[in-house]
């Protein structure tokens, strides 16, 4: 599967594909799924999906959003900038109130 990755593109898409999304989550809403069970699609799609990108490339998300970390992703970030895992979490890391036991940054853009 190839991954847009041009940000003119995909807003473009975004607001081309508006009424599409929302029956789409119609649909979702309205299968025999509990929250949990569609949860876990999502976050495997997700997981499948993150995986090839590379978000050094163009860092928006950490420009409009504020992504969830997990140990993989901090250890990265703290490689990067040469830090120790717990120095780094300390300086430029929250915990995540929805996901326990993972991180956000702690301020928007991402440092």
């Amino acid at each position: 599967m190839k991954i847009e990755m041009d940000l003119k593109r995909i807003k473009k898409l975004a607001a081309a594909l508006d009424d599409e999304n929302w029956e789409f989550r119609t649909f979702l809403k309205g299968l025999d799924l509990d929250s949990a069970e569609l949860d876990a699609i999502v976050h495997r799609i997700n997981d499948e999906v993150s995986a090839q990108i590379d978000c050094t490339q163009c860092a928006n998300c950490c420009k409009v959003v504020s992504p969830v970390l997990d140990e993989a992703d901090i250890a990265r970030f703290a490689a990067g900038l040469n830090r120790p895992v717990p120095e780094f979490t300390e300086i430029y890391l929250i915990l995540d109130e929805d996901e326990p036991g993972k991180h956000m940054f702690n301020r928007q853009p991402c440092p």
